[in-house]
């Protein structure tokens, strides 16, 4: 039986790129516990007790609205409010089977960054302690450095919330101005975006994954961004240890309460296996939430892990008359109606990746397992954000969401995957302003 690992007691792991046929690894920042009680002693609260602290969240609405993915600039300034916490625990206390008390320090700490030194955590600290609904985890970015990091928020001790910084020269929502934006490609502040309308709606694509440092196709993993297990938040940056793997599915470890939902927000730096190939959402066939990034609703979530103002894609609903979802392409949002045979494969064997000029380019990153990226031979794949839904019934998990490949067919094909994979993304803009929170 494995045990539990957490990267926070790890002090140095690699992280695993597989690039051509050669694997290589970069090195990124794991923090122990005594570094992390070091980041808490800059957060502006000298240690002191606040248990007697009653803290409300004067518009939850407001604060559940807020985006999980921060973009920034390097050299930047970042504030980032931390209101949504108290918001989504007193929201679902029952779900996550755990109640925080609202009192307890706070404290702020650097989960992990590539690179290591993304973040200035001597500088870090939490502004406006006193009030919960001012106040913000405020960082600076390294000057000249891209990159990523998971910030995360602490009361006393314990992970409450975390929050992906992308730190990044594209600004792709600056000024956007959708009655000025062309089929296609469309430059933005150190990008592009590509607008494009089929049957899954007038949508505007980033040109690079979710995380990814550029959209150069020359650029190699640079390009390759962050990868995500379906319906999670938290970006895995190509490596991370897995935590409690069953034996058999009666063992239940007991830090996962009844679901993983908690587990995971509490430690989201760990990939959260499944047995055998199930739902990492919950070892009970009975929990489960198909809507965890908007694919029922249509709506942005609370765990969507794109930046304010975009979403992950998702497929539109439709059930064939036998009652099942359907996957046909026409309903796929990267679904090139015209012109034809416009996506063109670059490279060959295992690396073949995808570019077209009407939706930017597609670099080959396969899918996490664990502790190891995977390809196939059509390995150019993200996710959406559609669950596959039973004809049975709809509230019947069947562990799979839908997953794509880019390439076949000159469009994307779709194909089902389980959800504890981890895979890209691609975000596209919220142009229904209606989509905001289920």
């Amino acid at each position: 039986m494995m045990k539990l690992r957490h990267l926070r007691n790890t002090l140095l792991l690699g992280v695993l790129f597989l690039l051509t046929a050669v694997a290589c690894k970069d090195e990124f920042l794991r923090e122990d516990v005594a570094e992390l009680e070091k980041q808490e002693e800059n957060n502006g609260n000298e240690g002191s007790s606040d248990n007697d602290y009653i803290r409300v969240v004067a518009d939850p609405e407001v604060a559940l609205a807020t985006a999980n993915c921060i973009m920034a600039m390097p050299g930047e300034t970042v504030s980032i409010p931390v209101a949504k916490a108290f918001a989504v625990w007193e929201q679902n206390q029952q779900l996550f089977g755990k109640k925080f008390s609202p009192g307890g320090d706070l404290g702020a700490v650097l989960i992990w960054a590539i690179p290591n030194e993304l973040v200035d955590t001597e500088l870090m600290e939490i502004t406006d302690y006193e009030d919960i609904n001012k106040a913000a985890i405020r960082l600076k970015t390294k000057p000249g450095a891209k990159g990523n990091a998971v910030i995360a928020l602490t009361v006393n001790g314990e992970v409450r919330w975390s929050w992906h910084l992308w730190v990044t020269d594209y600004d792709p929502g600056a000024d956007l101005q959708l009655s000025n934006l062309q089929t296609g490609s469309n430059s933005v502040a150190g990008g592009n975006v590509y607008r494009y309308k089929n049957n899954a709606g007038d949508n505007i694509f980033m040109d690079r994954n979710l995380g990814a440092n550029s959209a150069d196709k020359t650029k190699g993993k640079e390009t390759h961004g962050m990868y995500y297990q379906w319906g999670k938040k938290d970006p895995l940056p190509g490596f991370a240890p897995k935590n409690y793997y069953p034996e058999s599915p009666l063992e239940f470890p007991p830090q996962y309460r009844k679901n993983n939902l908690a587990y995971s927000i509490e430690f989201p730096d760990e990939y959260i296996d499944a047995f055998p190939s199930g739902d990492w959402y919950s070892y009970y066939d009975k929990v489960f939430d198909h809507d965890l990034w908007g694919g029922v609703s249509g709506k942005k979530t609370i765990y969507d892990p794109c930046p304010e103002g975009w979403m992950v894609p998702f497929w539109p609903s439709k059930i064939t008359e036998n009652g099942w979802s359907d996957l046909s392409y026409e309903l796929s949002p990267w679904y090139i109606r015209e012109p034809e045979n416009q996506f063109l494969s670059i490279g060959s064997n295992v690396d073949i990746e995808f570019e077209s000029p009407v939706l930017g380019f597609y670099p080959a990153t396969g899918h996490m397992l664990g502790e190891e990226v995977s390809k196939y031979s059509v390995n150019t794949s993200l996710w959406t954000a559609s669950p596959m839904i039973s004809p049975d019934s709809p509230n019947k998990l069947l562990e799979e969401s839908i997953f794509i490949n880019v390439g076949l067919n000159n469009h994307l094909h779709a194909r089902l995957e389980a959800r504890p994979y981890a895979a890209n993304v691609r975000c596209v803009r919220c142009l229904d302003e209606s989509k905001n929170l289920k």
